[in-house]
């Protein structure tokens, strides 16, 4: 059985995966989701005002079903790499 985790702090500032539709309903609408796609697209050229939770939050929806269709070697390299780097560069802006 998975453990379910909820702690309301930790939207202030950082990084969170979030798998709760119902919870990701109170942060944003939907048309504030960004894919991974979009994601990638503003590497290095991040906006100025947030799309999300008044400006304050970027949303990325769509990672379990990159996942899912790489390998688990795949997966876990371009995790390691491209993701992660993309995740370090929005945390630096």
């Amino acid at each position: 059985m998975v453990r379910v985790r909820y702690n309301q702090g930790w939207f202030r500032r950082g990084f969170a995966l979030l798998w709760d539709a119902d919870v990701l309903a109170r942060l944003a609408p939907p048309r504030a989701v960004l894919s991974l796609r979009e994601f990638f697209g503003l590497v290095d050229d991040w906006p100025d005002e947030l799309p999300a939770a008044e400006g304050d939050a970027l949303i990325v929806a769509g990672l379990e079903g990159s996942l899912d269709v790489l390998s688990g070697e795949d997966a876990a390299q371009w995790l390691e790499t491209d993701l992660r780097e993309a995740v370090f560069c929005f945390q630096d802006f």
